[in-house]
């Protein structure tokens, strides 16, 4: 076995596979940028994390089945006044899942709850992992008391999610 065909066998034992899929070409870019070993090593071990980055939205993009393609910018906020542009803003950001936080859109059908939630969805790609629960069931109690509250019609009129954190109610105007 050549030199180069074990160094591959070791990189598949080690599931570096964005630097097995690149090797010859990473190790061009060191020689031709005249990096020291530390800044070739940190070179290789940046495109490892960005391919697997990459391979992880891809993956929950695909789990997430979006029904289409929206962002933020094509959504009509003029047809949807009662909707807080600054808490979608931020809501956008990604922080609730940070804080094991889930987000609800109420309101009727055809006034975009479906565009937000698609758009907030492809919009930040690169959100931190949620922070795990302390117990299994945390939250369960202000989740089923939600689920009672809408199925009995009632105007649930809080701040409403798992943890009843983020909502936000879309009116037909």
């Amino acid at each position: 076995m050549s030199e180069h065909d074990h160094l591959i066998a070791m990189l598949n034992r080690l599931k570096l596979t964005a630097l097995r899929d690149q090797l010859d070409s990473l190790i061009d870019e060191a020689g031709r940028r005249d990096l020291t070993i530390r800044d070739a090593l940190a070179l290789f071990c940046e495109r490892e994390i960005a391919r697997r980055d990459q391979r992880r939205i891809d993956m929950s993009f695909g789990l997430a089945r979006f029904p289409f393609v929206r962002d933020l910018a094509g959504f009509d906020f003029g047809a949807q006044p009662s909707i807080d542009r600054a808490q979608v803003r931020e809501i956008a950001t990604g922080r609730f899942i940070a804080n094991g936080e889930a987000v609800l859109l109420l309101g009727p059908p055809g006034v975009g709850k479906t565009h937000l939630a698609v758009a907030i969805g492809q919009g930040w790609p690169k959100v931190p992992a949620a922070k795990p629960l302390e117990r299994p069931d945390e939250g369960r109690g202000d989740c089923d008391r939600l689920h009672g509250a809408v199925h009995a019609g009632d105007d649930v009129g809080c701040s409403a999610t798992i943890w009843v954190r983020s909502s936000v109610n879309l009116d037909e105007n």
